[in-house]
């Protein structure tokens, strides 16, 4: 092989041999935030419907700040989904930190069907939507090729006063 092929061949790899690590630096690896649910209250209630109110504290395990987006969450109530939605978390959550996301849901009342009452099982599920930081991580979130999400779920006995047919 001449000299003039192996140039171009030698400066690509110390090319690649340097600026590797610059480009992997953006593909760092951050724990995702754990959540757990800290509280479920009832927050209204109407002849319509009533609407409970899930506290989760979400921490952060890194050292350095992640922004939150988007929580993707299902309801149950004794085994039947009740309630699907999407709620902004607007927050961020610092360094080691811990932060509290309120999480409504709405549980309809058919009409002529008394409204859930007494202790019923509730089960809640999602995902949170965050981003880790970075120029690279920026734009493949911008993009939608990279959403990194933290999953959850929770279930539990919800006390909803006294049942419909107590006197």
């Amino acid at each position: 092989m001449s000299s003039r092929r192996r140039f171009p061949t030698a400066c690509a790899l110390g090319l690649t041999l340097a600026l590797g690590p610059a480009a992997l630096s953006g593909c760092t690896r951050y724990a995702a935030p754990t959540l757990r649910t800290a509280g479920v209250s009832v927050a209204d209630e109407t002849a319509e419907g009533l609407v409970l109110a899930f506290s989760l504290d979400a921490s952060n395990p890194n050292d350095v700040p992640l922004p939150l987006r988007d929580v993707h969450y299902s309801l149950w109530l004794e085994g039947q989904e009740v309630f699907t939605g999407v709620r902004s978390a607007q927050a961020t959550l610092s360094r080691k930190g811990t932060g509290r996301i309120v999480l409504p849901a709405v549980v309809a009342i058919q009409p002529g069907r008394p409204a859930p009452s007494g202790v019923v099982r509730y089960r809640l599920a999602g995902s949170l939507v965050y981003q880790t930081p970075g120029e690279i991580a920026q734009i493949l979130f911008d993009t939608g090729v990279r959403r990194p999400t933290a999953q959850f779920a929770d279930a539990g006995e919800l006390d909803l006063g006294r049942p419909a047919d107590s006197p």
